[in-house]
């Protein structure tokens, strides 16, 4: 009898265990989501996929155009699923007051206003930006989205 019961807490044990791990990747996945937010991650994963990059300047505390796009159109599953498929996706958020690193790379890019999109290759070479309003739904962004890469393609 002893025995069957040390077998049954051994099993809980081992199950419990097992479903805290579980959990603990669950968590860890919907944490990361789908964005990244470092260019550098972005392009490493970019190649590794081969994929282009999509990177978002957002200043989603403070922009009212970013707030809008990311409600109507960044967090829609849609977008999310349809863009992952040719891009990874690279968001850098921006406080109010823009940090020096973020400003090298908004010069780097030719980022004037936000939010705006800009496009790279796995190699980080710029191939299009646009200010990413001017697509206001996740039809209009996905349209753009393909319309430039069929344009780098081409060219």
């Amino acid at each position: 009898m002893c025995g069957a019961i040390f077998l049954i807490m051994r099993l809980i044990t081992v199950f419990r265990n097992l479903l805290l791990a579980t959990l603990m990747l669950i968590s860890v996945a919907v944490a990361e989501g789908p964005w990244v937010t470092e260019v550098a991650e972005g392009l490493k994963k970019a190649k590794a996929e081969e994929k282009l990059v999509l990177v978002l300047f957002t200043g989603s505390e403070w922009s009212e155009h970013s707030k809008n796009m990311d409600k109507d159109v960044f967090s829609k599953k849609t977008f999310l699923d349809d863009a992952q498929k040719a891009y990874v996706l690279v968001n850098i958020d921006t406080p109010e007051k823009i940090e020096k690193s973020v400003k090298k790379l908004m010069m780097k890019y030719g980022v004037r206003a936000f939010p705006t999109a800009v496009l790279l290759d796995a190699d980080g070479k710029k191939f299009a930006s646009f200010a990413a309003a001017q697509e206001a739904s996740v039809k209009d962004f996905l349209a753009r989205l393909s319309k430039e890469k069929r344009r780098k393609v081409m060219f």
